[in-house]
């Protein structure tokens, strides 16, 4: 299986913790420190309690979000965060 297999079927199986490990973007430092808006947001997310499974840039910007165990984190997670971003929503993934 390819990485974008693998990563499907992380999404697919409903195991959140199995999916975290494939959140990487090759383009996230680089925005991070060029673009300040981005860095904070990736901290604000990542330092949200309970913490996110993950937090990434998706693409090359400037979308950022979070993977959290269930939908109660992080249905909390939204509305905490709602204030310290331009626009925080909760969200299924789907494959």
């Amino acid at each position: 299986m390819n990485q974008r297999e693998e990563l499907c079927a992380a999404f697919a199986s409903g195991d959140p913790f199995r999916a975290a490990k494939w959140l990487v973007n090759d383009l996230q430092p680089w925005a991070a420190e060029t673009y300040p808006a981005v860095a904070a947001l990736l901290e604000t997310a990542r330092a949200h309690d309970p913490a996110p499974l993950g937090v990434m840039m998706s693409g090359s910007g400037p979308t950022v979000f979070a993977l959290y165990r269930d939908k109660g984190e992080r249905d909390a997670a939204a509305r905490a965060l709602s204030g310290a971003a331009p626009f925080a929503a909760a969200v299924d993934t789907m494959v």
